[in-house]
């Protein structure tokens, strides 16, 4: 299986925050911004990032959802605007494993649109999917 491509600093850029790291398998990223609480779980070594959406001082999730990653993961900066663009994704439940699917989710052969997901924490989080056709 391919190791996710992704640059920590990247992330520490964007979100503003540092991660609790287990063991090189693991970052757990926690952003809050006006009253809202993200937190992303990513194992670089499935190609997987788990995301929390909290209202700040709830335990209980408003959105959660998990996110396999076929492409990489790339910081973008631009002139009115910085993200995170998560290439060529597939959204999947928040605790799943591999052998849930028939068919191999790795594979990106047989898909005639590509999906992506563009991540921005400031000045407000916002998770936004586009869709293209390949």
């Amino acid at each position: 299986m391919p190791e996710l491509k992704w640059n920590e600093t990247d992330f520490i850029e964007c979100l503003e925050v540092t991660p609790k790291e287990e063991d090189d398998v693991s970052y757990f990223f926690k952003v809050i911004r006006n009253g809202l609480c993200l937190t992303l779980n990513l194992f670089q070594y499935d190609s997987v990032v788990y995301f929390d959406l909290y209202r700040e001082g709830n335990d209980d999730p408003l959105f959660s959802f998990g996110l396999f990653v076929r492409g990489a993961i790339e910081y973008k900066k631009e002139k009115d605007r910085e993200y995170l663009l998560f290439q060529n994704a597939l959204p999947v439940p928040s605790s799943f494993t591999y052998y849930d699917y028939e068919e191999d989710i790795r594979s990106t052969e047989d898909l005639s649109y590509r999906l992506d997901l563009v991540l921005s924490v400031n000045p407000d989080i916002k998770i936004n999917f586009e869709r293209y056709r390949t």
